[in-house]
C-alpha cells in the first residue's frame, strides 16, 4: 500500500499528517511530494541524499533511509517507526555531504492496533 502527500520545503503553520496503524512495519510505503514556496514541485538535487527522522512519545528516536525520485522522497514504513502509538512530529531530511541542506516537518499519527499479536482469541479461561 502506498501513501501519498504533498509537504513545503518552506515551513507552514501545520503540519501535514502521516496516518499508519501500530505494528504496520513493511506494509506501507510513504510516498513525499516535497513542494517549493509557490505550490511547485521542488527538485532535489542529484548529491542530496534523504532521511525521515523523529521521536516517538518514550522518547526513542528514528531515523529511516528514503530514496528520491525528481521532487519526491519515499520510504518504507519500519518498525522503528510505528511500534508506538501516538502523534509525533517528524522531518523530512535532506541532506548533501554533511550539510543539511532542508527539512519537511510532518506530524506522525501511529493509530493504537486494537488487537495485538499477543492477545489469545476465544473463550476465557474460568479463574480458579
Amino acid at each position: 500500500m502506498a501513501q501519498n502527500i504533498d509537504v513545503s520545503i518552506i515551513p507552514q503553520s501545520y503540519l501535514p499528517e502521516i496516518k499508519v496503524s501500530e505494528n504496520d512495519n513493511s506494509l506501507r510505503v510513504i510516498r513525499v511530494s516535497i513542494i517549493d514556496e509557490n505550490g511547485e514541485a521542488y527538485t532535489i538535487p542529484s548529491e542530496v541524499t534523504a532521511t525521515f527522522a523523529g521521536t516517538k512519545p518514550s522518547g526513542l528516536g528514528f531515523t529511516v533511509p528514503c530514496t528520491i525520485d525528481r521532487s519526491a522522497v519515499q520510504f518504507v514504513m519500519e518498525d522503528t517507526v510505528c511500534n508506538e502509538a501516538g502523534r509525533f512530529p517528524a522531518e523530512i531530511r535532506l541532506i548533501n555531504g554533511e550539510a543539511r541542506i532542508g527539512t519537511c516537518n510532518v506530524l506522525m499519527s501511529v493509530e493504537p492496533n486494537p488487537h495485538p499479536d499477543d492477545t489469545t482469541d476465544g473463550d476465557r479461561e474460568p479463574l480458579v
